[in-house]
């Protein structure tokens, strides 16, 4: 997905986006979905997609030119997603290693991205 070029989820490690294709068919419940991409066990939630999303697009007076600029990407990463599926989520597993997957069912598979947010 051409949107997520050379795009990094800030956080500790600033790890960039990897886009995958799931074996599921629709967007499970959270542990599921866990499961379904080998974290089971880990805590895990299904985030609204548009909560999380309007979290990372808004841009602030306070912000610097890299933050702006990530918003604005993810502004654009939210518009190709919402163009190729209504529906749509945002998964976190795990505490501290945090995976996050932003996805969508397309054509009948669930796909997207994923990053990992390091939180301590």
């Amino acid at each position: 997905m051409q949107a997520s070029s050379v795009m990094v989820f800030p956080s500790e490690s600033d790890v960039p986006f990897s886009w995958f294709v799931s074996s599921l068919h629709r967007l499970p419940d959270a542990a599921t979905f866990a499961r379904s991409t080998g974290h089971a066990g880990e805590a895990a939630i299904r985030l609204n997609f548009d909560a999380f999303f309007d979290r990372h697009t808004q841009i602030q007076p306070w912000m610097d030119e890299g933050q702006q600029a990530f918003a604005s990407r993810m502004q654009h990463l939210r518009e190709v997603f919402q163009k190729h599926s209504q529906k749509l989520a945002v998964y976190r597993v795990g505490e501290i290693q945090v995976h996050i997957y932003i996805v969508a069912v397309v054509q009948g598979r669930v796909v997207g991205l994923e990053t990992l947010s390091i939180e301590t």
